[in-house]
């Protein structure tokens, strides 16, 4: 039986990203399939797990460049590749793709967030040109989208909106790898300490976190990408800024170092249209590591948090009310074990990635036939 070839492309992502290499392209490669990332992170090429990694910038680039020429860059590479199956993970690559489909390949766009809305609660763009800006993307990802193979979503409220007009359109959530699941640590070993992972901007909730250890002695360990250099200067100007351990970009084994010497894990996001329906990936390695949560109440988190008791669901700018919940955590040692228990046990039983994976691995071999 002849071999099939994949090619998962990206302008933005690293190669090192928790859902394209880690989960898709290990759980493809595993299944059999011939698995090649083209990426633009700077980085050489290699080989890494069985999946061949193409990189196609050298040095840093800004925003137009890479809309353009590593875009441009990338699409080459791929096509130069010539797979049987393309899979994309940028709305700045629906064109290629379509290229793609022009040319007769198989081609899967993997819809990591809801764009449209993503757009409007962009800071640097002005509103009106937010609103033709979200506009026009939509009108071009439905153009689009309708004539590719397939469409794999993130949240059940993305994948409501695509079903709509693309029958071949499923949900593949990003829950936790089984390697996620860190070996349980005594808790009085962990600092009484909070974490955040992820992109730091405003609507993330970085204010917020910082006021919220201001005048205590609560340390954050803090890592991932501010947003801009300018909100990166204004968090630093704060007094709750001494109360912080900035880690910048860590890898995965350094995530995991932080999950493993904290004990709460924050996540008050704003309640954007963006935020109120996704699932992000945090949320699940905080549970796999074992840390009670306090989280923004939206709705489709409590029906995960509070419905396990691994954590809080609050209010994300009622600062007493958070304030009041850390300290019960940090008081309460016997009460915050259970909760990083229930978060552990949640995983393990049901949000794990081995149930995606098959699902995953289901479209692609009916897409192969």
């Amino acid at each position: 039986m002849r071999i099939i070839k994949v090619c998962h492309f990206t302008s933005v992502h690293p190669r090192s990203d928790s859902r394209i290499f880690f989960k898709e392209c290990k759980s493809l490669v595993d299944s059999g399939f011939d698995v090649s990332l083209v990426v633009a992170d700077g980085l050489e090429d290699e080989t890494v797990d069985r999946i061949k990694i193409y990189n196609v910038r050298k040095g840093n680039s800004g925003r137009l460049t890479r809309m353009t020429l590593i875009v441009s860059k990338v699409y080459r590479k791929s096509i130069e590749l010539d797979a049987d199956i393309y899979h994309f993970h940028d709305p700045e690559l629906l064109i290629a793709a379509y290229f793609l489909k022009r040319k007769g390949k198989i081609v899967i766009y993997d819809v990591h967030e809801d764009v449209p809305q993503d757009i409007m609660i962009k800071t640097w763009l002005p509103f009106v040109m937010k609103k033709l800006i979200s506009s026009l993307y939509t009108s071009l990802e439905k153009f689009v989208g309708k004539r590719l193979d397939y469409l794999i979503t993130t949240t059940d409220f993305i994948n409501n909106r695509f079903v709509k007009y693309q029958s071949n359109t499923t949900c593949i959530k990003n829950y936790s790898l089984p390697d996620d699941i860190l070996e349980n640590t005594d808790w009085n070993n962990r600092s009484f300490e909070l974490c955040y992972i992820g992109d730091i901007t405003k609507v993330r909730g970085i204010l917020e976190m910082i006021n919220l250890i201001q005048g205590t002695n609560l340390k954050l360990n803090l890592a991932g990408l501010f947003e801009n250099d300018k909100l990166f200067n204004t968090i630093k100007s704060l007094d709750g800024w001494r109360n912080v351990n900035y880690h910048g970009y860590v890898s995965r084994e350094g995530v995991k170092k932080i999950l493993r010497t904290t004990k709460i894990g924050l996540l008050i996001l704003h309640p954007t249209q963006t935020h109120l329906y996704s699932l992000p990936i945090k949320l699940f390695e905080y549970m796999a590591a074992g840390l009670p949560i306090i989280a923004s109440n939206f709705q489709t988190w409590k029906e995960i948090i509070e419905e396990n008791e691994c954590g809080y669901c609050i209010d994300p700018f009622d600062q007493k009310m958070l304030r009041e919940k850390i300290e019960f955590i940090i008081n309460n040692p016997v009460n915050a074990k259970q909760m990083g228990r229930n978060g552990r046990k949640a995983i393990e039983e049901k949000f794990n990635w081995e149930v995606e994976a098959k699902k995953l691995v289901g479209i692609y071999n009916n897409l192969s036939k």
